[in-house]
């Protein structure tokens, strides 16, 4: 399969919250995120969390993980972030 084969079939989805408690904001963005893949269980799951303290990391983290299980996931706490 060419790279444009893999690329067209390649479906994307991104999704951002402002909500302060980090579980309402991955609730958020989870529905978010499932309204725009639809049945489509995501492969990969790349969050950037802002705002102070690890907890809220780990907390929006867990929560999100918990919502879209995916074979590879990964976050990052950011100082800020840019939608």
């Amino acid at each position: 399969m060419s790279p444009t084969e893999i690329a067209s079939r390649m479906r994307w989805a991104s999704a951002a919250s402002r909500l302060d408690a980090p579980a309402a904001a991955a609730a958020q963005v989870a529905r978010e995120l499932r309204a725009q893949l639809g049945e489509t269980k995501p492969d990969l799951v790349l969050v950037f969390v802002s705002g102070p303290g690890a907890m809220r990391t780990t907390e929006a983290t867990l929560a999100l993980r918990a919502e879209l299980p995916a074979a590879t996931f990964a976050a990052v706490s950011a100082r800020g972030v840019v939608t």
